[in-house]
């Protein structure tokens, strides 16, 4: 047959490795993956689609650093809001005002909540949900008479929102929860 320093049983010999590493028996994540196939997904196909879609709806975090730098300015920016008097001729809706105003004073907390901390964004709409804590200092314990904390609530947000407009953080608007103008959003 062939020489030792010929080559010519070198190619034979790349096409048989090849072949024995095709029938090779699978390895533990091929199993296993086979495995999941079976009784998570029914069907090759299925898994094949829901891996489709979830490579186009899952979000690269470490592209997001300059949300998260931005995020950080605007808590900063919130906490160092200063105290002010906050009339009730800014409040909104059918209701009279059951307060004067609206001693403010600049939240106690301002913490990310939601699917951005948690890491479960989904593309293509990406939000994130901020959360501020109100003063205890500017609510009384008998403030859910008369929608008085809905209230104060809502003069607290307008002076939020008056702040950050100050500041050139952007456009800042609300919306009514459940279609509720004594509950923006």
């Amino acid at each position: 047959a062939g020489f030792a320093g010929n080559g010519a049983a070198e190619p034979a010999e790349d096409k048989a490795t090849a072949r024995d590493a095709l029938w090779a028996d699978p390895t533990h994540d091929e199993m296993q993956g086979l495995r999941e196939t079976e009784l998570l997904f029914k069907s090759s196909l299925m898994r094949l689609q829901i891996e489709e879609l979830k490579g186009e709806v899952s979000v690269n975090y470490t592209k997001l650093a300059p949300l998260e730098e931005y995020l950080h300015a605007l808590r900063a920016t919130l906490l160092a809001i200063p105290a002010s008097r906050v009339p009730a001729s800014d409040l909104a809706g059918p209701e009279p005002a059951a307060i004067e105003g609206l001693d403010f004073i600049a939240p106690t907390g301002v913490h990310v909540v939601g699917s951005f901390l948690l890491r479960t964004l989904a593309r293509p709409a990406l939000s994130v949900d901020i959360a501020v804590e109100m003063p205890a200092e500017c609510l009384h314990h008998k403030d859910f008479l008369n929608h008085k904390y809905l209230q104060k609530r809502q003069l607290f947000l307008s002076r939020i929102a008056e702040a950050l407009s100050a500041a050139g953080i952007g456009e800042v608007s609300f919306a009514c929860f459940r279609g509720d103008p004594r509950k923006p959003i």
